[in-house]
């Protein structure tokens, strides 16, 4: 005779096998001592065989057990703080399309998003080894080049890897002098090592972080300097805030800096909303004459910043970077989606700025190259002849010295031109 049943056995520690033996040997005091023990024996070998159909997904394994997969996968954990379970499950869900895209962009593209970070990748032109031009990844039948592109130029094997500076990070130590910072020395340290190892053949990365600061979004007031020897009374200062600083917009009608052809009729008339913001060619593009970098003013919250800098006139505590423009080119600017491309050189011939004009804004990005000294940088400004005609400050960027530094501005043309009406 053969007796076939089903048991539907609930995977607890609870569980009771009592129930399976004849109710007439219940009372057997043996059985009463030996079948909870075997019980529970018999409860952690179902869990366990559970879990070793769990143990080949990541996402439901055990967290004592994902280094082991770590291993077999032959992975080394990119996350800086390896014990955070949500950043290693992260990295073993993604490492087998990881593996698929080793030495492509894509690899690093990748790579940024599993360590949180907004990054960019520019392929660098020459046509003479020296001096490069960044373009979008593109591919094209053999001795074509990207949109702007002569034939005498030529894809080198040198990238840039570019972090957006779009977080606020918060010191650990209590007490700090400076509690927040957007970036620190050494955050790239471990992001290089892990580049190394997936990076296209024979390529040659350059870092560089980026500071964008969009006067088209985040927090735009427009704010009336009442009184000042440097403005002349009820001028407009053009202030946009975001979490990492402030940057303030001046227009000083007294020494002639504005950004906007228009007519000279009262007050008003530099932002006078006939005419788009750097419609013509007295715009702030084929102005910009200089700009500073410093390491000072250094503010502990952005209401600080936006006090410090509506102090008019504005100026630098301790600049360390001042570049000076001597000479510019004007060019198509197709390859970037642009009406024109500005490049700005020192006396050197070396590549300080860029320029974009694009039809409903413009867009100029400051450079600031590698060094040999490391710089924990919080303050700059933009001139037009000796005046202020942007200044900006934000929690500390340390900057080590062989990465370079970009702030890029961004500035609508109808916006501005229209909002910084503010009557005769």
């Amino acid at each position: 005779m053969r007796l076939e049943f089903t048991v539907n056995l609930e995977l607890e520690n609870n569980l009771n096998l009592m129930q399976l033996i004849p109710e007439k040997f219940h009372n057997s005091p043996v059985l009463k001592d030996y079948v909870p023990i075997f019980s529970q024996t018999v409860a952690d070998w179902l869990i366990d065989i559970k879990e070793l159909l769990d143990i080949l997904d990541p996402n439901t394994v055990r967290f004592e057990y994902l280094r082991y997969i770590a291993h077999i996968l032959g992975l080394e954990f990119v996350t800086a703080d390896a014990s955070l379970e949500d950043s290693i499950r992260r990295e073993i869900v993604g490492a087998v399309d990881w593996y698929k895209l080793k030495g492509t962009y894509g690899a690093l593209t990748l790579l940024a998003k599993l360590i949180n970070y907004e990054a960019n990748l520019w392929d660098l032109y020459t046509n003479d080894y020296e001096a490069f031009s960044i373009a979008d990844w593109w591919t094209g039948d053999e001795d074509e080049n990207p949109p702007g592109f002569d034939s005498s130029y030529y894809k080198s094997p040198h990238f840039y890897f570019e972090v957006l500076l779009d977080k606020v990070f918060s010191r650990d130590e209590s007490g700090a002098d400076e509690p927040y910072y957007l970036w620190e020395f050494g955050q790239f340290d471990e992001l290089e090592r892990y580049i190394e190892l997936l990076r296209p053949v024979n390529t040659v990365p350059h870092y560089r972080l980026k500071q964008v600061i969009d006067f088209n979004d985040g927090d735009i007031d427009i704010i009336v300097v009442s009184s000042s020897s440097y403005y002349g009374s009820g001028d407009e200062v053009i202030v946009v805030t975001w979490d990492g600083g402030v940057a303030c917009l001046y227009i000083d009608w007294e020494s002639g800096i504005y950004f906007d052809e228009g007519n000279t009729y009262g007050r008003n008339p530099k932002f006078d909303g006939t005419y788009n913001f750097n419609q013509y060619s007295s715009s702030m593009l084929e102005n910009l004459t200089s700009y500073s970098i410093g390491i000072g003013n250094r503010k502990t919250s952005v209401e600080d910043m936006q006090t410090e800098l509506l102090e008019i006139p504005f100026t630098l505590e301790t600049p360390v970077f001042t570049e000076s423009v001597a000479s510019y080119t004007k060019i198509d600017g197709e390859s970037r989606g642009a009406l024109y491309v500005y490049k700005y050189y020192n006396s050197l011939g070396t590549l300080i700025a860029e320029g974009l004009d694009f039809e409903d804004r413009f867009q100029f990005d400051l450079i600031l190259p590698a060094t040999t000294t490391d710089y924990s940088l919080t303050e700059g400004a933009i001139y037009i002849n000796s005046a202020v005609a942007i200044g900006f400050l934000f929690y500390p960027i340390e900057k080590d010295a062989e990465v370079e530094q970009v702030f890029s501005f961004s500035l609508s043309k109808t916006l501005l031109s229209l909002s910084a009406i503010s009557g005769d």
